[in-house]
């Protein structure tokens, strides 16, 4: 009895959604015909345990809280109408919508597509995803992307979103700390990824 007892204290005592987006990382991988192996369950586990502490580390950040002083070269009316960095998803589509204006004659390249600009805000909503931009290039073709806005791009798993059916073809984040050569162990695809920290130091709207 004392052995059992023993080898039951001694097991770890996962949160369920960290158990849950392990198991969804492992049939992902499955459906994608990728061997399961101990290992794999082991990789699966250490990034479920990763995504999900940076979401708590996200969750204790007080509301009022405010970040770093907005600070770009490249966009310096946007800091003084916008003063700091955001600390929560909704402070980051904040800042976009405020820059929106500042990126539309930027130039950018998408799913192998030259010379795309933004064009217009069609909606921002709660429900995923969160927003719908239209683009337009040279030759007055248009398009549209659909956007889901995360403060750090590793919320598009601990969100679940990335098991959702709807499409998503971009994320913007402020932030990217997404492990992506991990996720590709399992067969997940994620969407590009539009960092806001990165073209505030670039000037550039690069694709991750």
């Amino acid at each position: 009895k004392n052995q059992k007892k023993n080898r039951t204290d001694s097991r770890p005592n996962y949160d369920k959604e960290v158990v849950k987006m392990g198991m969804d990382l492992l049939d992902s991988a499955n459906k994608s015909n990728i061997k399961i192996t101990s290992e794999l369950g082991k990789q699966a586990l250490d990034i479920a345990i990763e995504i999900d502490m940076l979401r708590k580390i996200e969750k204790v950040k007080l509301p009022n809280k405010t970040g770093k002083r907005l600070n770009s070269i490249f966009f310096p009316s946007l800091c003084e109408m916008y003063e700091y960095e955001p600390v929560l998803e909704m402070g980051l589509v904040g800042l976009f919508c405020t820059m929106f204006h500042l990126l539309l004659k930027t130039k950018f390249n998408y799913g192998g597509a030259k010379d795309w600009c933004f064009k217009s805000i069609i909606y921002v909503r709660s429900a995923f995803p969160d927003a719908a931009i239209r683009l337009i290039n040279e030759k007055q073709e248009t398009s549209f992307l659909k956007v889901e806005f995360e403060l750090y791009t590793a919320n598009y798993i601990s969100h679940s979103h990335i098991d959702s059916e709807k499409e998503c073809d971009l994320i913007i984040a402020w932030e990217d700390n997404l492990n992506r050569t991990k996720m590709q162990k399992f067969g997940r695809k994620i969407p590009p990824i539009l960092s806001l920290k990165n073209l505030l130091e670039t000037g550039k709207i690069e694709f991750l």
